[in-house]
């Protein structure tokens, strides 16, 4: 009972078999029997262990016809960690084959004894490192990164390019613990960890029988493992997973005695199989292929595809999707192939700067450093290729395997390539397309994807003829200045007026230009050309009318049905009610009595609200500057302010008609487009020549003056009251340059009863005892009035800036004289000073000083600015301009500024007691 117990809960192997290894006497001292190392050998591998040893080496060391030209190993065999528990535990140790039970205990219950590793005979040369010497490497590059004053973080890389520089073709550093076997030594279990770079490394347990006298590798337990990134040459050699539970048969029972190609031999075929088809495009391949082992691995989870895909080969292709296999130019493949490593890119990049960037701008070349040295070094290579590890399932007759061709900057192509077996031949039996970029701009580079075009990479070239503009005959002989990028070159048509031009650029305009023939106005004049685009082949008839190479032509309006813009076809912007406030704003503009009788020109949208008050007029008096005055004027009442807030910011389009007394066109982008192109023609023969849009429109629809834009409508709360900006210009943009306008509605009319309205100025007055906005006077106080102003007076501040007017309220202040004749090399700089007194009568600093203007300034000094803040400090500055002195009172605008801020605004009443 017990045995099956203890095999039960230990092992939950799926064979339990009785051992008397299971019959365990407790140790009167407290520690379990397998901790006694008496007797046991001070050396290893011994007996049948050097079997187990070499046929581990053969698993890890034996790539196909690949070999490590040297194995470094730990000098000691270690202790085991992971795996099986050695007593009755709740832990289940997963594997798939069927293990003896003497065998799980006995590599459960190895000594801890770390004997000496001793050469046994193998046929690949084998380096001993102990950890001292591991520790003193790894302490030589932590030192050489201390002296060259670099980071930390690359310590692991430069370990790893040492390591690797100390054993030259090493593929990592590998450590073996001893061997558990079961008693007839027919069976055994051994761990195994090899070390292969900075994100490279395998921890596992593997299951070995002997099998026709000789020990093979059943099965693979991993612990843990990760092969993103092997580093200096060395490769994963481990399992295809990263947990127990993902372990894998090597060898099945049915296939111990086949005899047939290698995993790594597969892996080959695999390789040469999918280079077949990837560089096989409509029956051309590249000069050579490139690969690398700079690429993306495969995050993502296999998306829907059609074929059946076992799930030893998914869950095998999971894990080693990630793993980059090591880059070789002896593939066997048909083409040559050239091996371009992490460590060279930016080596790559650093040529491909300067004399190379310069050629490639002359040509319409647009693509990175790196891609155009890339193009230097490996010419005729159609890009970079990447690829993961072959994921095979059991018997090797499927395959996964994962690819990512680079072809520039934003061009790639990655799929995952599902293959099958028939006998040896590996053939393709889907292909999965990943992720994708199509960006292709260098030749000869390509994109490969599925959905690559298949007359993409032709030659490309157009042809045609010149024909004149007004006979139609064809123009022979004609001189024709052909400009692809920066470079130009001449041609001349033949007797028929036909041209040819190929080797055309794979992006990027072309353009035929011409010479006028009128002296002395021999410019250069653009007369057609294309965008060249991969797989351009195509006939482009030119026509010439030299009547454009005559100065001082208008322009003219589009003829024909106007295009409509999408967004304004769907736009039910304006309504009934602001159509009316607009008609409204154009009645003012362009009085029915007024000289200018022509049509009105619209842009066709709204202009936007800027963000800050000094950008935008409306978007001040949103913010309440100017409200109070207007309100008590009755321009506008209480409601319009809270209504402006509400306003939205962005523009609107409007519909294309718009009804009127007079004719309103609503200019379309098609119409300005128009209007733009023939600005650009006229610059092609003079290029001095002002192509302003408003001036192109004017010339195109006699009798306009301009293009107006409008902002959106406020409406108050009643409806009765309306604010809208109108503006003119080139573009719609900001509503900042243009005026506002306030109107009112009389009966079902609109009318503007204020024209720029953000041009006045709010100052004070007082109506009994109260202090009131009023318009603020357009002339200042005389010197002689500002020095009436001495002794104690209370001044009532009232801000109109919508966020402070909560603070309105009344202080007292002593103006006091100062002597202000001027002195020798020393002006008068003011006319006194003024202190604020508090509710004790005394005074408080600062002192303000008033100036000659009848300015009167404060500078409030707060702590310092924290370092590195740029938002203001806590300083600010007060002033108060007299605009106005009438016996003992006056009056003026106030303002508060804090460093870094928006000023705050308002009115004041001042009065001498």
């Amino acid at each position: 009972m017990r045995r099956a117990l203890l095999s039960l809960t230990v092992l939950a192997s799926a064979s339990i078999a009785g051992d008397a290894a299971a019959q365990v006497q407790p140790d009167p001292r407290g520690r379990p029997p397998w901790a006694d190392t008496t007797g046991e050998s001070g050396v290893y591998p011994i007996g049948d262990a050097v079997s187990i040893y070499r046929a581990v080496f053969d698993l890890l060391f034996v790539d196909g016809a690949e070999r490590p030209r040297i194995i470094v190993m730990h000098d000691t065999a270690e202790v085991r960690g992971g795996g099986p528990c050695p007593i009755a535990c709740d832990r289940r140790w997963p594997h798939k084959s069927k293990i003896d039970t003497a065998t799980v205990l006995a590599f459960a219950r190895l000594s801890p004894k770390r004997p000496k590793i001793v050469p046994f005979g193998y046929p690949i040369p084998i380096a001993f490192i102990s950890h001292e010497g591991y520790n003193r490497l790894r302490d030589a590059v932590n030192l050489r990164l201390q002296r060259a004053g670099r980071t930390p973080y690359p310590e692991a890389q430069e370990f790893a390019a040492e390591f690797a520089k100390t054993y030259p073709g090493t593929w990592g550093k590998l450590t073996l613990t001893k061997v558990g076997f079961n008693k007839p030594h027919t069976e055994a279990l051994i761990q195994a960890r090899l070390w292969c770079g900075d994100q490279c490394y395998s921890d596992e347990i593997l299951f070995l029988r002997r099998i026709a006298g000789g020990w093979t590798v059943v099965e693979r337990i991993p612990n843990d493992a990760e092969g993103t990134m092997a580093s200096a040459g060395m490769r994963y050699r481990g399992p295809a997973g990263d947990n127990p539970a993902a372990s894998e048969i090597v060898l099945s029972p049915a296939g111990a005695n086949a005899r047939r190609a290698s995993e790594g031999d597969d892996a080959a075929a695999v390789y040469r199989t999918v280079f077949d088809s990837l560089y096989n495009f409509h029956g051309e391949s590249p000069r050579r292929i490139v690969v690398s082992d700079w690429f993306p691995t495969d995050p993502s989870p296999l998306p829907a595809h059609k074929r059946p895909i076992e799930s030893a080969t998914l869950q095998r292709y999971t894990f080693l999707r990630s793993v980059r296999p090591p880059l070789s130019e002896k593939t066997g493949y048909r083409l040559p192939v050239a091996v371009l490593s992490r460590d060279s890119i930016q080596m790559l990049e650093k040529l491909g700067g300067g004399a190379l960037e310069k050629q490639a701008t002359e040509n319409s070349e647009w693509e990175s450093s790196f891609w155009l040295a890339f193009r230097q070094r490996f010419p005729g290579a159609w890009g970079m290729l990447g690829y993961s590890r072959v994921a095979f399932n059991a018997g090797r007759t499927q395959a996964l395997v994962f690819t990512n061709h680079a072809c520039g900057e934003s061009c790639r192509n990655a799929d995952t390539w599902l293959l099958e077996r028939r006998g040896e031949k590996w053939r393709i039996v889907e292909r999965i397309p990943r992720e994708k970029e199509k960006d292709w701009h260098l030749d000869p580079l390509r994109y490969l994807g599925v959905d690559a075009n298949p007359i993409a990479y032709r030659p490309r070239r157009i042809h045609g003829r010149f024909v004149a503009a007004e006979s139609g005959r064809p123009l022979r002989q004609l001189a024709v200045v052909v400009k692809r990028g920066e470079r130009s070159y001449r041609m001349v048509t033949d007797l028929a007026g036909r041209y040819w031009v190929d080797s055309l650029p794979l992006l990027g305009p072309v353009e035929f230009r011409i010479d006028c023939p009128n002296p002395p106005q021999r410019k250069s004049m653009l007369v057609g050309g294309t965008l060249s685009h991969a797989g351009l082949d195509t006939t482009i008839d030119v026509t010439v009318d030299f009547g454009r190479c005559q100065p001082n032509r208008p322009a003219r309006a589009l003829a024909g049905p106007i295009e409509v813009w999408p967004d304004a076809k769907r736009s039910t912007y304006p309504d009934a009610e602001v159509a009316e406030v607009y008609r409204a704003v154009l009645d003012s503009l362009y009085p029915s009595n007024g000289a200018r009788k022509g049509p009105i020109l619209l842009h066709p949208i709204t202009s936007s609200l800027a963000e800050f008050p000094f950008e935008d007029a409306l978007l001040a008096l949103r913010l309440g500057n100017e409200i109070p005055r207007l309100e008590r004027q009755g321009v506008l009442d209480a409601s319009m302010e809270k209504n402006l807030e509400k306003l939205p910011k962005d523009s609107v389009w409007l519909r294309p008609a718009f009804e009127y007394r007079r004719p309103v066109i609503v200019l379309q982008p098609s119409q300005k487009r128009f209007l733009y192109a023939q600005g650009e023609d006229f610059r092609e023969v003079q290029p001095k020549r002002d192509i302003g849009l408003t001036t192109l429109a004017k010339q195109a629809y006699p009798g306009a003056d301009g293009i107006l834009s409008f902002s959106r409508v406020a409406f108050n709360d009643a409806h009765n009251q309306a604010l809208v900006q109108v503006s003119a210009g080139d573009d719609p943009g900001f509503a900042r340059w243009g005026e506002i306008m306030a109107a009112h509605k009389s009966g079902n009319d609109w009318r503007v009863v204020r024209r720029h309205a953000e041009n006045g100025k709010t100052s004070g007055e007082r109506v009994g005892d109260r202090c009131l906005p009023t318009d603020a006077p357009t002339t200042t106080p005389t010197i002689e009035q500002l020095r009436t102003l001495v002794g104690f007076a209370d001044i009532t501040v009232n801000p109109t800036t919508n966020s402070m007017r909560h603070f309105s309220g009344t202080s007292r202040y002593k103006f006091t004289p100062v002597d202000n004749r001027p002195q020798l090399n020393k002006p008068a700089l003011s006319l006194g000073t003024v202190q604020f007194i508090d509710s004790t009568g005394k005074g408080k600093k600062p002192i303000g000083l008033l100036d000659f203007a009848g300015h009167v300034t404060f500078f409030y000094e707060g702590p310092p600015q924290p370092k590195g803040r740029l938002d203001g400090g806590s300083s600010s500055t007060e002033q108060f301009i007299i605009l106005h002195v009438s016996g003992r009172e006056f009056f003026g605008i106030w303002s508060s500024t804090p460093d870094g801020a928006m000023p705050f605004v308002g009115y004041f009443c001042g009065r001498l007691r």
